[in-house]
């Protein structure tokens, strides 16, 4: 554990260190979600829609549009980083 503590110190010591330590943290952080995270179909949507075409993007805006509500929206992905 000192070893990898002391390690840690060292490359926080420069900012090209410093992303390493946030891509291996990052990396680790998913790894535990995807673990020991909620499985999708336990999670509770709401109104939380997932659109995964554009045609359902431009039904979902207009709707909004129509009914004078607010629309926010996350966009990610798997490839995008942070993820």
């Amino acid at each position: 554990m000192e070893e990898a503590l002391a390690w840690l110190r060292e490359k926080l010591r420069s900012p090209v260190g410093q992303i390493v330590v946030f891509m291996i943290l990052q990396k680790l952080v998913k790894w535990l979600v995807r673990r020991f995270g909620p499985q999708e179909k336990d999670v509770p949507l709401g109104n939380v829609k997932r659109i995964h075409s554009t045609a359902e993007w431009d039904m979902w805006l207009k709707d909004a549009a129509d009914k004078k509500q607010l629309l926010i929206a996350d966009f990610t992905a798997t490839w995008c980083l942070p993820a």
